[in-house]
């Protein structure tokens, strides 16, 4: 059993060929108790990059189909939970007022000048019809996740929605618009918990790391 006060979080992202996806971000506090969470809703598959952009967000319910089929959800140590979309308050724990505005904005098709300066707009973060929707309830899904290990409802939580590393707090970078890894380890550090957070990619968590750089309570580690 771990200490009190601690808690430790993986999250990692894996990009195979184009279209095939596998991505999860945990978070285990006490091993011995609880249940192991998948976090899904089919709303998730109702929003979707441009069929140009190589990445594919309809890898959640893919990833679901599988685990299923292998009878991974079944048995009274498994959950599955929907998520709750994040709040305008939650994500301004790290994204500025103005970025996020510029991404709602871009979610309804209206691009200008500042949120291309933001990031929004480019080859790997395009604008698309609902992105904001979309990004608000991957992030929420994360969020989720650490409250159910919070309030000791899970002991590990997998969010195949989640692991957006690269975004910044006034930019979208690397097919990132909100950085769900950075607010779900927020939501642990926020009541005293110490977290850590490993990266397994083929590029680095350039985004998490300047986050918490100064700080002493969430510790990043990335492998790639």
């Amino acid at each position: 059993m771990s200490r009190p006060g601690k808690c430790r979080v993986i999250s990692s992202l894996y990009r195979g060929p184009v279209g095939s996806y596998a991505d999860g971000a945990f978070c285990y506090e006490d091993m011995m108790s609880g249940k192991t969470v998948f976090i899904y809703s089919p709303e998730f598959e109702q929003y979707n990059y441009p069929a140009e952009c190589p990445f594919n967000s309809r890898r959640a319910g893919l990833t679901r189909k599988a685990i299923l089929s292998m009878g991974f959800l079944s048995g009274p140590d498994r959950a599955e939970r929907a998520p709750l979309r994040a709040e305008r308050q939650e994500l301004e724990m790290f994204h500025t007022p103005a970025y996020l505005d510029a991404l709602e904005k871009g979610g309804e098709g209206d691009l200008d000048e500042g949120g291309f300066r933001m990031g929004l707009g480019t080859l790997d973060c395009p604008i698309f019809f609902g992105m904001y929707d979309y990004a608000v309830l991957a992030a929420g899904a994360s969020i989720t996740g650490a409250k159910l290990i919070l309030s000791g409802e899970a002991r590990i939580a997998f969010n195949p929605s989640g692991g957006y590393h690269h975004a910044g707090p006034n930019y979208a970078a690397g097919f990132c618009y909100i950085n769900d890894i950075v607010l779900a380890a927020m939501t642990l550090a926020a009541t005293g918990k110490k977290v850590l957070f490993l990266d397994l990619d083929a590029h680095h968590s350039d985004g998490v790391q300047a986050a918490f750089s100064s700080r002493k309570d969430v510790m990043t580690i990335s492998l790639h």
